[in-house]
């Protein structure tokens, strides 16, 4: 007789449970007063062209201007309009402005709107890690809401950016229980290998 541990067990009492949802709750705005600087206030996403032409989503709007004029963020990726295109700014303009909504006037003639998106699923939002904040739909299922649907739960601020919404002393809490659960699991498994090879060893006798 010899008997074995369940498959989801490890024998060598090592069990690693890593289980997380990102945190998207809206971080402090810093005021930096720099024109493509933009932050959300309240819920939502700006839209980016990754690399290989799919839209991904960030809430970090650190954004500036290549050569040709057109809008990227801080790794060159081009930043998207309400249409899903690349947002290019006109030449020679002496003032920029980005309304609240993300309308862009150059000179206070409109000339193009940043889209800023949010999702009906937002506990988890149906969103994964890409790299570099930005992010991509893991739900085939879910589409993004234009700003203009949200009713008005969120704004643009032109001249800040979005902090860091970690609360340190909740995330040392977090992580102590969390080690603390790890060490129980280990007990636990330690004390099941010690049955399962205590059963072994009398099969044999």
């Amino acid at each position: 007789m010899n008997v074995k541990p369940p498959s989801n067990v490890s024998q060598n009492s090592e069990l690693l449970v890593a289980r997380y949802n990102i945190d998207f709750q809206q971080g402090p705005l810093k005021e930096t007063n720099e024109i493509y600087d933009v932050g959300i206030a309240g819920r939502g996403f700006f839209g980016i062209q990754n690399v290989d032409g799919s839209t991904v989503f960030t809430r970090d709007g650190s954004f500036t201007t290549n050569d040709q004029g057109q809008l990227v963020n801080g790794q060159g990726l081009f930043v998207l309009d309400q249409s899903g295109q690349p947002i290019r700014t006109p030449n020679g303009v002496s003032e920029l402005t980005i309304g609240a909504d993300g309308r862009m006037f150059a000179d206070d003639v409109e000339f193009s709107q940043l889209m800023l998106v949010d999702f009906e699923q937002n506990d988890p939002y149906p969103l994964g890690k890409v790299g570099g904040n930005l992010f991509e739909i893991t739900d085939p299922n879910a589409q993004p809401i234009p700003l203009k649907a949200t009713r008005g739960v969120s704004t643009i601020k032109q001249g800040f950016l979005e902090l860091a919404n970690v609360n340190v002393v909740h995330e040392m809490v977090n992580m102590i229980q969390t080690l603390r659960n790890f060490q129980g699991y280990q007990k636990t498994i330690q004390a099941l290998d010690e049955t399962i090879q205590l059963i072994n060893d009398t099969a044999k006798q």
